[in-house]
C-alpha cells in the first residue's frame, strides 16, 4: 500500500512520486490519512479538527540539497570512484559536512543524524571507524583523484599556481608536527602543506610536508607531478619560493618555465644600472623590460604604481617620525640623569638604549647615532632616505619565457594571480572549511584530512560561481584583469559597485555573503508530518518544507546550466 502523488509539470506531462509506503501502518492510521486526504480534495483547505497532530523530527536540509546539486553537477561520485562503495558514500556525505558544518570526525557523525547528510547519502548507521576507514579510502586515492582533476581543467598552455602555508598542530604524537615558525609567526609545532590551483583559482591538489618546510623544498615535488601531463610547465611563486638556487635548478629541467619576483635589492641594483642609461626607462603604461648581466636568458619586467610609491614614502616618513621621538625620549633621559648629578651611562648602555628605541619601527638605517659623554648624539641620514625614496613603487617580475609566449603585460598579469593560491589558503584556514585545528595522530589521517578539504573546497568554489548572482562576489572580475592596466590600482566592476549599493536593501535581490546565504537555506527543513488522533497511531509523512524565494532561487541557480560546471561523466 504506497500514497503516490501525481501532478502535471511546465510541459504538460504527468509525474508521479511516491511519498510513502503504508503498507506496515496500523489500519487506524492509514483511514486516519484516508480521511484528511478526502476532506481537503483539491488542495486549499486546513486538516480536519484533531487529524493533524504536528511535526516531528526537523531538521535543516536546505543547505545539503544545495551541496547535493553542485556535487552531482561536478560528478564527485565518479570523480572519487567509478564503482558506489560504501567509502564513497561515506566520503560523499564528509565532504558535505564539511561545507555545512565543518568538525571534527566525532562530531560529524553525530550530525549524520541531526541533519539530512546521513539520510541523503545512505549513511546513517555511519561509526567513526567507518568515517576514518573512509578517510584512509580516500588518502589511497588521492593521486589518482588528482590527476583527473588536472585533466579536466588544465589544457595544454594553461597556468597552474602554487603556494606553501601552514597551519598550528596542538596535539602530540603527530609525525608531520614539528617545531617552526608557522604563517602567523608564532614557533609552534606546525604542519606545511602546498596548494595548487588553476588560472582560475580553482583548487586541484594538494601535498602535506613536515613542519619547517621551507617553500623552496617543496617545488621539486609540484614540478615532477605537473610534468607528467605532459604540458610546459611554467612555474610561478613569489621570491621566497622560487630562489635563485631554485631557478638554477630549474633551467637543466626541459620544458620547464619560471615566472616570479625580484628582492628589494636585486630591484635596487637593475633599476639603478637602467636609469643610468639615456633612454627613458617607463612608458605611459608604467611597464619598462629590461635585461640585465646579472640574469642572463630572463626577462625582466619593471613596473611603477605611484599610488604605491606615495604610500611607501607616507608610511616611511611616519615610522622615520615615530624614531626620531624615540630617540629624542632616551635622549632626554640621559640629559635628566646627568641634570641629577648621577654617574654618566657608558657607551655600550646608551648604544644599547638606542638601538632598542630604533628596534620597534625598523628603519635605524636612516640613523647615525653616537655617545659622548653620557649623552645620545643622533642626526638623520636624508641622502640615504632620497635614495630609498627613488625605488618607491617600483617592483620586478622575472621570467623565462619568450616575449612572443608570455608579453609584457601578461607577465605581470601572471605574477599578480598568485594571489588567488593566497584565496584559496583563506577558505581553507577561514570559517568556511575550518582546516585547523588538526586533532589527527596519524600521518595517512593528517594527510586525508587535507585532501577531505580540498575537495570541499573544489564543490566550494563552484557553487560561488553558480550562485555569483546572488553574492557580493564580482562576476565580472576575470574579465576586469584581462583588460585593465596590470600595475594600476584594481577598482571594482561596475556589476559589483551596483551590488554594493543594493546591500542595505530589504528585497529577496539584495546580494549576501555566502556564509549567509547558507545558513538561509539550512532554514528549509524536512520533518515527519503526524496524522491522527491517538499518538499510538500516528501516520508520518516525511515533508520539506516550502522554499522561500531566494532559497528557490539559489536552487535553481545551482540546478541551470553554467560555464563553470566541468564536462562530468565516465572517463573524466
Amino acid at each position: 500500500m504506497l500514497l503516490r502523488e501525481s501532478r502535471r509539470d511546465e510541459s504538460g506531462k504527468v509525474r508521479k512520486q511516491t511519498l510513502a509506503n503504508l503498507t506496515d501502518w496500523p489500519p487506524g492510521a492509514v483511514q486516519a490519512l484516508r480521511d484528511w486526504l478526502e476532506k481537503n480534495r483539491g488542495g486549499e483547505g486546513t486538516p480536519a479538527e484533531g487529524k493533524f497532530a504536528g511535526f516531528e523530527n526537523a531538521r535543516e536540509c536546505g543547505n545539503i540539497k544545495a551541496i547535493r546539486l553542485a556535487m552531482s553537477r561536478l560528478g564527485m561520485a565518479e570523480l572519487l570512484s567509478s564503482r558506489p562503495c560504501r567509502e564513497r558514500s561515506l566520503a560523499l556525505a564528509m565532504i558535505a559536512e564539511r561545507l555545512a558544518h565543518p568538525a571534527t570526525k566525532l562530531k560529524s557523525v553525530r550530525e549524520f543524524r541531526v541533519s539530512t547528510v546521513g539520510e541523503d547519502f545512505g549513511v546513517e548507521d555511519a561509526t567513526v571507524d567507518g568515517v576514518y576507514a573512509a578517510m584512509d579510502w580516500l588518502a589511497e586515492r588521492q593521486e589518482r583523484i588528482e590527476r583527473k582533476l588536472e585533466k579536466r581543467h588544465v589544457q595544454s598552455g594553461g597556468v597552474v599556481f602554487y603556494d606553501l602555508s601552514s597551519s598550528s598542530y596542538y596535539g602530540e604524537n603527530c609525525p608531520l608536527a614539528e617545531w617552526g615558525y608557522n604563517r602567523d609567526g608564532e614557533k609552534l609545532k606546525c604542519i606545511e602543506y602546498g596548494l595548487a590551483v588553476d588560472s582560475v583559482g580553482r583548487p586541484l591538489s594538494i601535498r602535506v610536508y613536515p613542519g619547517g618546510t621551507s617553500d623552496a623544498e617543496t617545488v621539486p615535488d609540484e614540478v615532477a607531478r605537473l610534468r607528467r601531463l605532459g604540458v610546459r610547465v611554467i612555474l610561478a611563486g613569489d621570491r621566497g619560493m622560487l630562489t635563485s638556487a631554485r631557478i638554477e635548478a630549474l633551467r637543466k629541467l626541459d620544458g620547464v618555465g619560471w615566472l616570479s619576483c625580484l628582492r628589494h635589492g636585486d630591484v635596487r641594483k637593475v633599476v639603478r644600472d637602467s636609469m643610468e642609461s639615456d633612454s627613458p626607462l617607463f612608458d605611459q603604461r608604467n611597464i619598462a623590460e629590461i635585461t640585465h648581466e646579472d640574469f642572463p636568458g630572463e626577462r625582466l619586467v619593471v613596473c611603477y604604481n605611484e599610488v604605491v610609491a606615495e604610500e611607501s614614502r607616507l608610511e616611511r616618513n611616519e615610522l622615520v617620525r615615530k624614531t626620531e621621538e624615540a630617540l629624542q625620549k632616551v635622549a632626554e633621559g640621559l640629559e635628566s640623569s646627568l641634570a641629577l648629578g648621577r654617574k654618566a651611562a657608558t657607551d655600550l648602555v646608551i648604544g644599547r638604549r638606542a638601538e632598542r628605541a630604533m628596534a620597534k619601527w625598523k628603519v635605524g638605517k636612516f640613523f647615525e647615532v653616537s655617545a659622548n659623554k653620557g649623552r645620545l648624539v643622533w642626526r638623520r641620514l636624508d641622502d640615504k632616505i632620497a635614495e630609498e625614496a627613488r625605488y618607491d613603487g617600483l617592483w620586478v617580475v622575472r621570467t623565462s619565457e619568450p616575449a612572443d609566449a608570455l608579453p609584457a603585460e601578461d607577465a605581470v598579469r601572471r605574477y599578480k594571480e598568485l594571489e588567488k593560491a593566497e584565496r584559496a589558503f583563506r577558505t581553507f584556514k577561514g570559517y568556511d572549511l575550518l582546516v585547523r585545528p588538526i586533532h589527527h595522530r596519524l600521518d595517512r589521517r593528517v594527510r586525508g584530512h587535507f585532501f577531505l578539504c580540498l575537495l570541499a573546497q573544489y564543490v566550494e568554489w563552484h557553487m560561488r560561481k553558480a550562485l555569483a548572482p546572488m553574492l557580493f562576489d564580482d562576476e565580472d572580475i576575470e574579465e576586469v584583469r584581462r583588460t585593465r592596466a596590470p600595475v594600476r590600482a584594481a577598482k571594482p566592476s561596475e556589476g559589483a559597485k551596483r551590488k554594493r549599493a543594493r546591500a542595505s536593501s530589504p528585497d529577496d535581490d539584495a546580494p549576501v555573503a555566502w556564509t549567509t546565504l547558507l545558513k538561509e537555506l539550512a532554514t528549509l527543513t524536512r520533518a515527519d508530518v503526524l496524522l491522527g488522533d491517538d499518538p499510538r497511531l500516528h501516520a508520518r509523512i516525511r515533508r520539506e518544507s516550502i522554499p522561500t524565494p531566494r532559497q528557490a532561487e539559489a536552487l535553481r541557480l545551482l540546478a541551470a546550466p553554467s560555464p563553470w560546471w566541468p564536462p562530468t561523466g565516465r572517463g573524466q
